[in-house]
Formats: structure tokens, C-alpha cells, sequence
């Protein structure tokens, strides 16, 4: 089968241009239907265009009875070559007739019409598609049907000129949404990445301002991360600058601007990276500190807004909060009352800061070699990814949680590099509570718990500890 490519333009007249213009907002179509939205074309072309590398054979239909080849073939166009040929076909001023084609026969004409106005420029048709896209995916199906078509639509290939002669002036409202979806499952957008942040500008959002300086926390870059949000009041940069003082290795000045952040009643901005600092900051303090101020720095306040108006919300804050409470939660609880935590329960499709911190719980908590393992090899394999987007301080932080997880090391983490000369690890950011501690704060419950009497002079009790559960398990002693 030949590689992908996109025809020259004149190879195929206007007919087969159209043609494929059609197949490529739809998931895939058979021979009969081909046939029906574009008549003038022979089936020899989708056959030859399987050959030329236009089109991809997407197998056969199967009916009761039929043998062999007798099903019905069908075709699809490779999703990398999708983006190139209908920026092609909107170019060639082509793509209404092809809008045209999908709305009186397409199976699926919101969902291929919603493809269709991405390259058209049609924002009134995308957010009318939107409700009903939001439906279905509550409904489970293709949940991330939206973020990912825009994303492929303008991140793929990316052609800066073709986005703006397309889009004009919402061009960047919709490379602020991609790049705000992309903080997910930190999916590769370093082309965006590098554009929004070269053309930031007195009217650039804050919304942008606050998703760049996200975007470079993950990648390693704090200074560029601080001039992305240097010009908002100082309450409106304090999360920000805590956790960016973290990655760079201040862990005092994280501490003090933590502080400063707890008193002035600051906001992460929707910012997942920033929430999960914050509280492992703050659970990286004595009891019973800490754990108050955990509760003060989950957020309180509402997702960071969508550029593009019913976008659905793609934002990881939610999910990485709750991993955070659960965090929380197991380190004051009696080993005999945590559930085990199985890398299984996770879909596979979370975003990575929640299983880092998933990890991180298991890491601290959880003895069993096989569970930990699981979770190491996750975070290999998030790690992996993260790294190919150009997440290189997310990607540096999973590894060596990974390689804490695992009792030997896995094969792609026996050549790890310790952490770079002056940054932190967060595995080595929390440590179990120690069995002393929590005898001790057993024992005091049970002790002021209990009713005085005036009768009684003075009284002393030993208990023996059940250090598994820090609960007192029976008296050794009394006088």
C-alpha cells in the first residue's frame, strides 16, 4: 500500500476533487455510496487512489451468505492527509458545494458537517453542532469528537497562513482552544505553542496568557512561563509563581508564595498542573497544617472559561482534584481501611496528572510489588507520550516516579538520568506518615475522649498499639 499523499492539483479534475472532498469529513463510505455522491466518478479511481496513497481500503462489508470478496468494499482518507485536502478544497473555493453534497446525503450530517465547517471558516455551523455533540458524548459516544477534529484541523500540518486567511481574526481564539484542550491528555501542539506565544499581545485573553503559562510549566520553561502572566495584579499570579518556584527548584520560596497564595485567597485559574503543586505543597507540611491548608487550596471555583462558546469542557482540574482528595484522605487512614488502588480502575484514556498522582498515592501507601508495577509501567507509557509533545518536566516527573514504583528497574528506565542540577522530584516531595506519629495521635484521641472524675487523684494507663492501624488494641498497664 502507497505511503499517504495528496494529489497535485491537477492530477484529478473537479468531480474527483469533490469526490474526495465528501469521503474525507465522513468516517468511511462503501462503493454504492461513493457512487451516489459523486456519479461521474468510476470506481477504478477509488481503486487507483488506494494505489496512489489518496484513499485507504477500510475493509469490507459483510452480509449473511457472502463469501470472500463478495461484501461491498469501502474507503476512507487517512486521517493525516484529511487536514491537507480539505485546506486544499477551501482554497480552491470548493468546499460549500462539497457542504452542499454532505447535508442532503451524508448518514451522519451534523458530524460531517461539523467537520466540514472547520475548514471552511463557518464558526455558526461548528457551535450549532456543538449541543448535540455534547449529547452524544454523555451518551458515550466519541467523547472527544470535537476537541479532537479542531485539533486535527489546525495542529496538524500546521499551516499558519492557511488558519489565518481562513479563520481572520477568530484564528486565534481557536488555537487558544486547542491549546487549552490539548493540557488533557498533553497532546503535541509545539507548533501552536510557539505561535500563540510569539504573537501574545495587549489584547491577547487572559484565558490564552494563563493556558501558555501552563503549557510552559510542563515543558520545563518557568522564566517564559512568568513573563506569559507578568502583567496581572500579584493575587492573580501567586499560584502560578508558587508552583513555577517548585519546578525550578525553590522549594522555600514555593513554601513562602504557597503562604502568600493561602492568605490573599488566590486561584490556580482552572490550571490542573497548578492544583496538583499547590497540594502536594501543602500535604508536604506538618499535620495538622497541612491537611487544612490541602482543603484550601482544592478549588472552589468554576473551570476556566472555553474560547469558543459551548465548547465542551476538556479541563483535567476535576479529575486530578479528586486523585488529590483521595491522596489526602489515605494518608490519615488505617492501612485496614484503604481500598487497593489498581492502575486498572483507570481509564485509559485519563489525563496524566491523574494518574501521576494516583501513582504517588500507591508510591507512598500501597506494598503489593504487582500493583505497583502496574502503575509504573502507566506512568513509562504516559511519560513516553508527554515526552514526544514536548512535555519534557512532566515526562522527567513520571519517570522517576515509575522508577520508585518498581522493585527492578523496567527496561526503559534503566538508563533514567537523575533529576537535572536544581530540580525537584516529586517522589521525593511526600513521605509516609511515620508509625510513631500516628500511635501517638491514636492514643491522644483516645485520651481526650475520655470523661475525668474528681475521685481519682492521679491515674497512669499504658496501652499496647496496633502499629498497622495506630488504633489501641488492649491495656498493658494500670495505676
Amino acid at each position: 500500500m502507497a505511503e499517504p499523499r495528496l494529489p497535485s492539483p491537477t492530477e484529478l479534475d473537479r468531480g474527483e476533487w469533490h469526490a474526495l472532498g465528501v469521503l474525507a469529513c465522513e468516517q468511511r463510505l462503501g462503493a454504492r455510496a461513493l457512487e451516489a455522491v459523486a456519479s461521474g466518478v468510476l470506481p477504478e479511481f477509488w481503486r487507483a487512489g488506494v494505489e496512489a496513497g489518496w484513499v485507504v481500503d477500510a475493509g469490507a462489508s459483510r452480509t449473511v451468505g457472502s463469501r470472500g470478496a463478495d461484501g461491498e468494499r469501502f474507503f476512507a482518507v487517512p486521517p493525516a492527509l484529511r487536514p491537507l485536502l480539505l485546506r486544499q478544497l477551501g482554497d480552491r473555493e470548493e468546499l460549500g458545494e462539497v457542504q452542499r453534497t454532505l447535508r442532503a446525503k451524508s448518514a451522519d450530517p451534523l458530524r460531517s458537517g461539523f467537520i466540514c465547517a472547520l475548514y471552511a471558516g463557518d464558526l455558526d455551523a461548528v457551535v450549532r453542532a456543538l449541543p448535540e455533540l455534547e449529547r452524544r458524548a454523555t451518551r458515550g459516544h466519541e467523547t472527544t469528537f470535537a476537541s479532537s477534529m479542531l485539533r486535527e484541523a489546525i495542529a496538524t500540518s500546521f499551516d499558519p497562513a492557511w488558519l489565518e486567511r481562513t479563520w481572520g481574526k477568530l484564528a486565534i481564539r481557536l488555537v487558544e482552544q486547542v491549546l487549552s484542550d490539548a493540557l488533557y491528555g498533553l497532546a503535541p501542539v509545539e507548533p501552536l505553542y510557539r505561535f500563540a506565544s510569539e504573537r501574545l499581545d495587549e489584547a491577547s485573553t487572559p484565558g490564552l496568557r494563563f493556558t501558555l503559562a501552563e503549557h510552559a510549566l510542563l515543558r520545563g520553561e518557568p522564566e517564559r512561563a512568568l513573563s506569559f502572566i507578568g502583567d496581572f495584579a500579584s493575587r492573580e499570579q501567586l499560584g502560578f509563581r508558587a508552583a513555577l518556584a517548585y519546578t525550578s527548584g525553590a522549594s522555600a520560596e514555593a513554601q513562602r508564595l504557597l503562604g502568600d497564595y493561602d492568605r490573599a485567597h488566590g486561584s490556580a485559574h482552572g490550571a490542573a498542573s497548578v492544583t496538583a503543586l499547590l497540594v502536594l505543597l501543602a500535604l508536604s507540611r506538618e499535620p495538622p497544617e497541612g491537611p487544612k491548608l490541602v482543603r484550601r487550596c482544592l478549588p472552589r471555583r468554576k473551570e476556566r472559561t472555553p474560547s469558543v462558546a459551548g465548547w465542551p469542557r476538556t479541563s483535567a482540574e476535576p479529575d486530578v482534584s479528586r486523585a488529590l482528595r483521595t491522596l489526602s484522605k489515605r494518608t490519615t487512614q488505617p492501612e485496614t481501611e484503604r481500598l487497593r488502588l489498581s492502575v486498572h480502575q483507570l481509564p485509559a484514556t485519563a489525563s496524566p496528572w491523574e494518574a501521576l498522582v494516583n501513582a504517588l498515592t500507591v508510591a507512598l501507601q500501597e506494598r503489593d510489588d504487582v500493583a505497583r508495577l502496574g502503575w509504573a509501567r502507566r506512568l513509562v507509557a504516559d511519560a513516553e507520550r508527554a515526552s514526544t509533545g514536548g512535555y519534557d518536566w512532566f515526562a522527567r516527573q513520571a519517570r522517576h516516579v515509575a522508577r520508585v514504583l518498581s522493585r527492578d528497574p523496567l527496561p526503559e528506565l534503566r538508563e533514567l538520568r537523575p533529576c537535572q542540577p536544581g530540580e525537584l522530584l516529586l517522589c521525593d516531595l511526600l513521605e509516609p506518615e511515620p508509625e510513631w506519629r500516628r500511635a501517638l495521635g491514636a492514643l491522644q484521641g483516645f485520651a481526650e475522649s475520655q470523661e475525668g472524675s474528681e475521685r481519682v487523684v492521679s491515674r497512669r494507663v499504658a496501652w499496647y498499639v496496633d502499629v498497622t492501624n495506630g488504633v489501641p488494641a488492649k491495656p498493658a498497664l494500670e495505676e
